[in-house]
């Protein structure tokens, strides 16, 4: 039988299927020597109410415009029809002769075809249904694209009006749709990519006007263009995957069908492999080390040479230290490795020998591991600081006052920074979805469909910016930036979720902890040195990490079940969230006269709250997660 994946078709088949069970039971029944009931009036009912289940499908195919519904309904009504007359001719003779077993065969077929055409019948007219949200979905991306006629104000009034009545329509049969659907998933996504296509309705139309007052005085027409050309890209893909989760009638999506690769290569528009995203092999190559089967050797080593890939893949993304740091450590494992695999050849792999340096192997991996949890979460805790910071700067200094010399020059050197950090928060959140060992699908699909979003939107922001930089009076430049920042905004923090979600929390907080008291030991030093403003500024970037160690506390206290470890991390948050106001405040009066010695000392012990409050956090989130070592042999 088919899934139920909407509520009004489970509503509708789920007393079906029930007597249809009750049939099933009662034949049993009858095959243990139970006589079969007086059948005549329920069937009865039955038939009355499939003659006009029938009217109704009927009815339904004559005045629909669907023809592919035309000439599909013929056949489940057929179905329903027969398996009502084979239902009424099974009763009739089942009340003569109760134990006819020829009977009840006919009852059970009539029974099941009456399930099995309702269930088609229902199914037809749901396609049906979907067919035509989908059609009104294709009649509102067709008047998205006549974007392009916008000229002047007369002609976006005109595209406003032909616009409007298919967005509205749309929302509310899209939105009609989700409530009905039987699958949570599903049903979410629907709701989600609805609410983003509302949500790009006034960001269109500012593009419009924006492209329409720059075309009057000739100026930035192409970045405005871009803005708009953006936006509806935008939206034609939000109404994409509309029609793409409308059509979705199992359980779950693609999934289900192991189409992970299909919708990763879907969001970033090239093929990419599962196995670059989801990745047990540190577990896998432990699991076999610690046994050293010879029947698992094959896949064993395979785990083990996809860690070493993964490493190098790793490394490849990294800088410096942290990239030398990776390839030695790999290029020592490979030799092991190596060592082992001729132990295997030699039919030594179970041997004293060969655990001897299956344990090496075991704990090289484990370090392994950690170091790239360790870069991860460096590039984690430095890349998602201030996520939101430099669009708001960048915006700043495109309003600032014309008459400002180095205005241009500011915001070059804001729009650079801007760019940079999006381009590093991307390659980080990249970083972390191929090599921080996500286990789950759907947070690396929505890191991903995040990711392309920020990535699509930064250049539009920074363009808007610029329009404004080169545009200072016009309201309408302002305006539009304001709501490309406000949905960039969004988007950045919604990665910034996602990726505090998957981080290895322990790893980030001790790199937050370091970097938090070797900003307040700076602060200190600062102070005594008679730099107020280095100070100033060294306290507020401690200040921004330790709301990131809030933020990761908050996180693993939502994902506990554990009641213990939520009491301790809420106590140990409230004690850093209340000492970080009183660290600035305290660190902005010492800087005022950085001779006053007593001010110094109560910014001193101010900051010394602060960095024992993110060493309790870091403690209790480490007891609670951090495995025991493979153990030395």
């Amino acid at each position: 039988m088919p899934v139920f994946h909407t509520k009004t078709i489970q509503e509708i088949l789920e007393p079906v299927a029930q007597q249809v069970s009750t049939m099933v039971i009662m034949d049993e029944e009858a095959n243990q020597g139970a006589l079969m009931p007086d059948l005549t009036v329920p069937v009865s009912a039955v038939s009355t109410a499939v003659v006009t289940l029938v009217q109704v499908g009927k009815q339904t195919a004559e005045d629909s415009d669907d023809d592919q519904l035309k000439n599909e309904m013929p056949r489940p009504l057929d179905v329903v029809s027969t398996a009502a007359t084979q239902l009424t001719e099974a009763a009739q003779i089942l009340k003569e002769s109760p134990s006819s077993v020829p009977a009840r065969k006919l009852l059970l077929k009539g029974a099941r075809g009456i399930l099995e055409g309702v269930s088609d019948l229902l199914l037809t007219h749901d396609e049906s249904e979907v067919r035509r949200i989908v059609s009104v979905c294709n009649e509102t991306k067709d008047a998205l694209h006549e974007d392009k006629q916008v000229s002047d104000m007369a002609s976006l009034v005109d595209y406003v009006k032909k616009l409007t009545p298919f967005l509205t329509q749309l929302s509310k049969l899209v939105d009609e749709r989700q409530k009905d659907l039987s699958n949570p998933v599903h049903a979410a996504k629907l709701a989600e990519h609805s609410s983003e296509l509302r949500k790009s309705v006034p960001m269109l139309m500012s593009s419009l006007k924006l492209y329409c007052s720059m075309s009057a005085v000739c100026s930035s027409t192409q970045e405005a263009s871009s803005s708009r050309d953006y936006i509806v890209r935008s939206m034609d893909t939000s109404i994409n995957e509309i029609i793409r989760i409308l059509r979705l009638t199992t359980d779950r999506d693609e999934l289900a069908q192991g189409d992970f690769k299909k919708m990763i290569g879907r969001i970033l528009g090239k093929d990419e492999t599962t196995k670059d995203f989801l990745s047990n092999d540190f577990e896998k190559a432990q699991d076999f080390l610690s046994r050293l089967d010879p029947h698992d050797a094959d896949d064993g080593f395979a785990a083990l040479e996809e860690c070493l890939a993964q490493a190098r893949q790793l490394a490849s993304q990294l800088d410096g230290e942290e990239k030398d740091e990776l390839e030695r450590r790999a290029d020592e494992l490979e030799k092991l490795i190596r060592r082992l695999k001729k132990l295997r050849d030699e039919g030594k792999l179970d041997t004293p020998e060969g655990r001897a340096l299956a344990a090496e192997i075991s704990r090289k991996i484990y370090d392994l591991e950690q170091k790239m949890k360790e870069a991860l979460a460096r590039r984690v805790a430095k890349d998602f600081l201030d996520p939101t910071g430099p669009a708001k700067q960048m915006t700043a200094a495109a309003l600032a006052d014309p008459n400002d010399p180095d205005r241009v020059a500011n915001f070059n050197i804001k729009s650079r920074a801007f760019d940079q950090h999006a381009r590093d928060a991307a390659r980080t959140a990249m970083m972390l979805a191929r090599h921080g060992g996500i286990q789950d699908e759907d947070t690396i699909l929505e890191m991903m469909d995040t990711l392309k979003q920020i990535q699509d939107l930064a250049p539009e922001l920074q363009g808007a910016a610029h329009i404004v930089l080169e545009n200072p009076d016009n309201e309408v430049a302002k305006d539009h930036m304001e709501l490309m920042k406000k949905d960039y905004c969004e988007k950045m923090n919604k990665l910034k979720g996602l990726v505090d979600q998957v981080a290895d929390s322990v790893e980030f907080l001790k790199v937050s902890e370091k970097h938090i008291h070797d900003d307040l030991q700076s602060a200190k030093k600062a102070l005594r040195e008679d730099e107020g403003q280095k100070a100033v500024e060294f306290s507020k970037t401690a200040s921004k990490r330790a709301q990131r160690v809030l933020d990761v506390a908050k996180a693993e206290a939502e994902n506990s079940t554990d009641p213990g470890y939520v009491q301790a991390l809420t106590g140990a948050s409230q004690e850093l969230a209340t000492s970080i106001g009183p660290m600035l405040h305290s660190c902005k009066t010492a800087a005022q006269d950085t001779t006053n010695i007593a001010n110094r000392q109560k910014f001193d012990t101010a900051a010394d709250k602060v960095d024992g409050a993110v060493t309790k956090i870091r403690t209790i989130v480490e007891e609670h997660n951090c495995p025991p070592r493979p153990p030395t042999p």
